[in-house]
């Protein structure tokens, strides 16, 4: 059957292809995703907000020690998004105890960090949070957390049947005890300094 209408708008729709109509719902479709988030400032640090938490996704001040706070803008650090301190020049980071995750990459390639102190309210870490940080000799986590544990320098979950990330700075050897079934990707990689690495 022909549809005849002399109304243009009509004779319009009538005579779109099937590409048109691709097209025409491909934009409806990105319309309808929600905006990305916007970047906000406080301080030295950049984040975004959610659920009013919110998330440290840069940094862009000089400090050679710094704290990452517990509050911004009166709202909660829950989390450090990922790549948020990637090849930054800081030495030293202290993590509040509000932060529950720290994103993949979080602290990578950060060449001049030599300590980091993760607290008890940390319940997960990012793929490679500590990538190539060659300086790095000490992971420090607090002894109330229930989720990663430090020995040595070395980052493990608590029950230590995963290595997570040797200090890339460790001097000497590193020591794998006997309960570890699972070592992650890149665990050891970049460890420049270390001379042995030992099973217990």
């Amino acid at each position: 059957m022909r549809i005849r209408s002399k109304l243009p708008v009509v004779q319009m729709f009538i005579g779109c292809t099937g590409a048109f109509w691709s097209l025409v719902l491909c934009i409806v479709g990105i319309l309808a995703l929600p905006l990305a988030a916007t970047a906000l400032q406080s301080g030295d640090f950049t984040y975004t907000t959610i659920m009013n938490t919110v998330t440290i996704t840069g940094y862009t001040g000089a400090g050679r020690a710094i704290t990452i706070p517990a509050i911004i803008d009166g709202m909660p650090v829950a989390s450090i998004g990922a790549d948020a301190f990637a090849s930054c020049t800081f030495t030293n980071v202290t993590i509040s105890n509000c932060v529950t995750s720290i994103g993949g990459y979080a602290f990578s390639d950060c060449a001049e960090l030599t300590s980091i102190t993760i607290p008890m309210s940390v319940t997960n870490i990012g793929y490679d949070a500590f990538y190539n940080c060659v300086s790095l000799t000490a992971i420090n986590v607090d002894a109330a957390n229930t989720y990663y544990c430090s020995v040595e320098g070395v980052l493990f979950n608590k029950s230590r049947t995963t290595l997570i990330q040797c200090s890339g700075g460790k001097i000497g050897s590193c020591t794998i005890p006997s309960i570890v079934t699972n070592i992650e990707d890149k665990a050891v990689l970049d460890c420049f300094s270390l001379t042995a690495i030992n099973v217990d």
